[in-house]
């Protein structure tokens, strides 16, 4: 859970956790293909923990000594690596 100021006003801000299936390139993907290939592609997977009231915690997928932040959730990261963005040849 995140919290700050807003206009004035206290903000709090609760990260998407319950991602299990990523799209890429058209195609639908188990959260545990994603962190394989991130892993791959030399990530290390990560357990974040924020409290809240239920006590949560989320995978996130982490280089170079970064530290776990919703920042690299796995399902970002993934958004950003994983994906072609060129087209593809004929």
């Amino acid at each position: 859970m995140q919290e700050f100021k807003l206009f004035g006003a206290t903000v709090k801000h609760k990260p998407n956790t319950k991602v299990e299936m990523l799209q890429l390139n058209g195609f639908m993907y188990s959260k545990s293909e994603v962190l394989e290939a991130l892993k791959a592609r030399g990530y290390q997977i990560k357990i974040w923990k924020y409290l809240d009231d239920d006590q949560n915690a989320v995978e996130c997928a982490v280089k170079n000594g970064e530290l776990p932040s919703e920042e690299n959730m796995w399902h970002k990261v993934g958004n950003k690596v994983l994906e072609i963005r060129t087209k593809p040849k004929l």
